[in-house]
């Protein structure tokens, strides 16, 4: 039982120091998505993805890690004046450099595993050295601005979703140009605004470790006024390109139901559906549906045709399991308190009357 429990302990210690909790369910499902997207477009037999998908992982678990690794080793001092304690820094200087050493291994493993394809061992480089550039002195994009939203836009988000492209596409054809566009579009629009969000959330401790991020270098009303009137309305437009063209009515579906369902939060479960600007008890505006309807919707579709399909369904929500319950939380919690409950009540409101 106590090697279990040691064996567990070091599962979320491990979980900790690569911070998972910040881009497993964030980052991850959001290429799948365009991963599966794409597939149906070119009408790509479900079990011919298998590859491509693991490679997919494989270049975003590993240039996830090393950007979280990387990042908390160089912002050692900033933590500290924030009062944040990261997983490196509980490591010795021995432990980090092996630790570093480990990730570096691991993506040059995967680069090797991508030589085959060009396009694809590029943009996982260019992926590398954008993290690279971001915490790395005396470039370091983190504090210069602009600069250093756009880098983690590009970086976790468009080369992502390229990269996702050109690992699909040569299973079926060429993709279509104007599909690219809008996915291209979107991918750097929700970036930018998942990065506008995150450094207006630490803005406050940025300015205090003296970290020169957009977020506490302009003004937070005219960044949430750039998110909410410029940056999101692109990114809705260009997602609503992508949903055109790649041609799913289970998609169309889902979308109804995930804006119903963040009306029902906001009026019972005292949710703030916010675009950029962070609010207490925050609903992120569309990545619910980004992260687990969208993927879904396109895995349902296949399921329709291919019975193969419903083993990347099983796979897709075993890997990803936390917003599918979360949703099915709220949903549950609404249906009980705010509709069997009324039910119940007017019952027994009924029987007592009569």
């Amino acid at each position: 039982m106590k090697q279990w429990d040691n064996a567990m302990q070091s599962g979320r210690d491990f979980l900790a120091l690569i911070r998972a909790r910040d881009w497993w369910d964030s980052k991850l499902t959001f290429p799948l998505g365009v991963a599966y997207a794409l597939a149906w477009r070119l009408h790509i037999p479900a079990h011919n993805l298998w590859s491509p998908l693991l490679l997919l992982m494989a270049a975003g678990i590993t240039c996830a890690i090393f950007a979280s690794i990387f990042n908390d080793l160089l912002d050692q001092r900033e933590d500290r004046l924030a009062g944040k304690t990261t997983g490196m820094m509980r490591l010795s200087p021995a432990g980090q450099r092996a630790t570093l050493a480990a990730v570096l291994a691991s993506m040059t493993a995967t680069a090797f595993l991508l030589r085959h394809n060009l396009a694809a061992l590029l943009l996982y480089l260019s992926m590398w050295l954008l993290f690279t550039a971001y915490s790395l002195p005396p470039v370091r994009l983190k504090e210069r601005g602009v600069w250093g939203a756009l880098c983690l836009a590009v970086g976790e988000h468009l080369l992502f979703a390229l990269l996702t492209i050109v690992l699909i596409a040569p299973k079926g054809g060429p993709a279509p140009a104007v599909w690219i566009g809008g996915m291209s579009v979107w991918a750097i629009a929700f970036g930018l605004r998942s990065t506008l969000w995150h450094q207006l959330d630490d803005a406050r401790n940025d300015r205090v470790t003296g970290t020169a991020t957009l977020g506490a270098r302009r003004d937070p009303v005219f960044l949430r006024r750039l998110g909410e009137r410029i940056v999101f309305p692109i990114e809705l437009c260009a997602f609503g390109v992508i949903l055109v063209l790649s041609g799913s009515s289970i998609a169309w579906i889902l979308l109804a139901f995930y804006v119903a369902l963040e009306w029902l939060r906001t009026r019972y479960l005292a949710a703030n559906v916010t675009i950029v600007a962070p609010a207490v008890n925050f609903r992120f505006a569309m990545l619910e549906y980004y992260q687990f309807f969208f993927p879904v919707a396109y895995l349902l579709e296949y399921a329709r045709v291919e019975q193969g399909a419903w083993v990347l369904l099983a796979a897709q929500l075993l890997l990803f399991p936390a917003p599918g319950w979360l949703m099915i939380s709220h949903v549950a919690h609404i249906l009980r308190w705010r509709v069997l409950s009324r039910i119940i009540h007017r019952w027994r409101r009924l029987t007592h009357n009569s």
